[in-house]
């Protein structure tokens, strides 16, 4: 079947990534924290003390929260165990960030990860998108000529927690890579090789998208083969980036 494009206004039908909140009395740490989210495609919420992130946490029930140890009056500390303490909010990932690395000690009471500050955007992109739950996976982008790899796609577990972007125009994938925010990349055969390998080497060489999982399936890749590797990152067992062939098997 024939590749469906994707319309003009492909970036403003765009799912949401989850719902994440972000706990810290630094207003500066807490303005690049949600810089750093909204770019891919978060909806973030933030809280300037201990007190207001439990009282928005049980008011719009993230799917994540980000919070800061060290704050005056209610700290990251006691802000863990109330969250914890609650029925509502005890099973919300919380991924806690410092200037000290006070790793062991969160984990024991209860963090889900924890990153020492300053924190590099990749860094937390991919902590809280390894923290989200697999229905909020995001926007996938895949490039190919004939639609079969975008059909089985389709057909996979799990894909419905996807919103799907289904190209062969080189060109309008770059465009795109610009105004939706990818939480991975799947490239099959394509007839424009030598576009294709410029479209990887952009990517890869972009601060903003060199973050984002890319997916090759070579020519000779088996059915089973693909559905494997599909099947890890469409439920999410996979959630660092990096680059994956899959070729013969």
């Amino acid at each position: 079947p024939p590749v469906m494009p994707v319309a003009a206004t492909a970036a403003a039908n765009a799912i949401s990534a989850g719902t994440v909140l972000v706990i810290d009395d630094d207003a500066a740490a807490l303005d690049i924290s949600r810089r750093i989210l909204s770019r891919e495609n978060y909806r973030v919420v933030v809280a300037g003390s201990g007190q207001e992130g439990i009282d928005k946490a049980l008011e719009c029930k993230p799917d994540v929260v980000v919070l800061d140890v060290m704050m005056p009056g209610m700290d990251g500390w006691q802000v863990l165990k109330m969250l914890r303490d609650n029925e509502r909010t005890r099973d919300i990932p919380v991924l806690m960030q410092s200037m000290l690395n006070e790793r062991d000690l969160a984990m024991l009471l209860g963090a889900s990860e924890y990153l020492v500050k300053p924190i590099e955007r990749d860094k937390l992109s991919r902590a809280v998108r390894a923290l989200l739950p697999a229905e909020h996976s995001g926007n996938l982008l895949v490039l190919e000529s004939d639609g079969e790899l975008a059909a089985l796609i389709e057909e996979q577990l799990g894909s419905d927690s996807w919103e799907l972007f289904k190209l062969d125009d080189v060109a309008q994938a770059q465009e795109l890579l610009d105004t939706v925010p990818f939480q991975l990349i799947v490239i099959g055969e394509h007839r424009d090789t030598e576009a294709v390998a410029e479209f990887m080497e952009r990517l890869q060489g972009s601060p903003e998208h060199r973050h984002i999982p890319l997916l090759l399936i070579g020519a000779s890749a088996s059915e089973t083969a693909i559905v494997e590797q599909l099947q890890c990152y469409l439920r999410r067992q996979t959630p660092a980036p990096g680059e994956v062939r899959v070729e013969a098997g």
